[in-house]
């Protein structure tokens, strides 16, 4: 989870206009025929605070959530996109690792790396309420109020499915991916970040099909950034669902947030 990773991101190369930067993904073996799957940047905004990023996501009021990592720097807040500021709302103990983080009717879950302990907190005041225990290391989080329940992912190639109300797994979906990380629900999909590259994944909940594999690097890197922000950054992570088919993107102690369209 903490493999510096400066020095590939040294001997990337930028690219731009920011506003010319599109991608294809290629489609998985059982992707619908007429599904687009190009990606577009929309805007990228600056970000002033060094953030470890594990969890992104937009909560009911509006605000962009934001979860980070590390023992003794694992925060929750909110990030304010036009300012690039976060406001710090809480910190975990030094002995958590924080991880993911979902919107939940029940409140905000957020995960922890290696303390099987899972923090339910309010959805407004993000005051912990309550706490629950789980067995294995927890990476990414996504409620599915299809299922009413929350994808839970490991760094394997496995996401299950927990239930709201024990936590207890009632279902898995197995990939040929392995380390599946940070994790968002929309519309049947989870998408899905690939520690340690520039993957995002597209699987379909229904048949646990990956649909779609979308490689970000060129987007990432069409972000004007000098050679200090390329080598504080490590892996793409976070991913937040706006509204139709666009989305946040995030990395850990990247410069920039990313505004990108998924057709």
């Amino acid at each position: 989870m903490m493999i510096d990773l400066s020095w590939i991101f040294i001997v990337s190369l930028l690219v731009g206009p920011v506003e010319s930067v599109i991608v294809s993904a290629d489609e998985g073996e059982n992707a619908d025929s007429g599904l687009d799957i190009d990606v577009s940047l929309i805007e990228t905004y600056p970000i002033e605070d060094e953030l470890f990023v594990q969890g992104l996501e937009i909560d009911d009021a509006g605000r962009l959530l934001l979860s980070t990592g590390l023992y003794g720097d694992s925060r929750i807040g909110y990030l304010d996109v036009d300012s690039g500021t976060f406001e710090e709302v809480d910190r975990l103990d030094s002995d958590y690792f924080g991880e993911g983080v979902t919107v939940t009717p029940d409140g905000v879950m957020q995960l922890t790396w290696k303390e099987e302990t899972l923090f339910l907190r309010d959805n407004e005041s993000l005051e912990v309420i309550d706490t629950v225990s789980y067995e294995g290391e927890g990476w990414g989080l996504a409620y599915d109020a299809d299922a009413d329940g929350v994808w839970l992912s490991d760094g394997s190639n496995t996401v299950t499915l927990r239930s709201m109300d024990s936590f207890e797994v009632v279902d898995e979906i197995e990939t040929e991916f392995e380390n599946i990380n940070e994790l968002e629900f929309v519309d049947g999909f989870l998408y899905a970040n690939i520690w340690l590259s520039y993957d995002l994944i597209k699987i379909d909940v229904s048949s646990g099909e990956v649909v779609a594999v979308y490689d970000l690097e060129e987007i990432v890197y069409s972000a004007d950034m000098d050679d200090d922000e390329i080598a504080q950054m490590d892996t793409l992570n976070g991913i937040a669902h706006i509204e139709d088919d666009e989305f946040y993107l995030a990395g850990k102690n990247y410069p920039y947030l990313y505004r990108v369209k998924i057709e």
